[in-house]
């Protein structure tokens, strides 16, 4: 039997948005980086990086932790 529900849970899209909705309203939720304006938030397996400015969250980049993290490069 299908589940509507669980199949939308399992959607990377609508984790991806509702991660960015929770971070939009309360941007201190991420974990802090090496990088003092840069924070991450665990979404499955990916963490977003994100910084926010002025009224804006800007994602720097989405990293699939299941890579190498010596291929993970800083400015």
């Amino acid at each position: 039997m299908f589940n509507e529900e669980k199949a939308i849970f399992r959607s990377p899209d609508k984790r991806f948005t509702n991660a960015l909705e929770l971070i939009q309203k309360h941007p201190e939720l991420g974990k802090k980086t090496e990088i003092d304006s840069v924070r991450g938030i665990i979404v499955d397996n990916y963490i977003l990086f994100y910084e926010k400015k002025k009224n804006n969250i800007v994602v720097l980049t989405l990293w699939d932790c299941r890579q190498n993290t010596d291929n993970l490069k800083t400015k």
